[in-house]
């Protein structure tokens, strides 16, 4: 058995033979629908999550912070900064992703239990 250290995007796409279009398709077939939170956001579509919580609705900011781990974890905020929740591990890496990119995001409880996020436009 060989193992291959990959260490840069050339080197993976040079010896697979992909394009970076080859990639999105790849994520497309394998990917969860409901968790294309950053493309679906960045192409202007407003997103939902169910949360399993019950949850006070209006406008909330999504915050990373770190517990006790120091593991960095996105929550829910008030506009005042106050903590409302943290959110499920489901959403957890495809919102620090978004978090990470610097989009700036409009949040809001519309309900006890649904957020809904879309990006900010002008």
């Amino acid at each position: 058995m060989t193992i291959t250290r990959l260490r840069g995007h050339e080197q993976w796409a040079e010896l697979f033979g992909a394009r970076p279009l080859d990639v999105l398709d790849l994520l497309d077939a394998i990917s969860d629908p409901q968790a294309e939170i950053l493309r679906r956001l960045l192409d202007g579509e407003e997103i939902e999550l169910d949360l399993d919580e019950n949850l006070t609705p209006g406008p909330v900011k999504l915050v990373v912070s770190q517990d006790a781990a120091e593991a960095p974890l996105v929550s829910l905020r008030t506009i005042g900064g106050d903590h409302v929740a943290t959110l499920a591990g489901l959403w957890q890496t495809d919102l620090r992703t978004v978090l990470a990119t610097g989009v700036d995001l409009r949040a809001e409880l519309i309900d006890a239990s649904t957020l809904t996020l879309r990006r900010a436009m002008g």
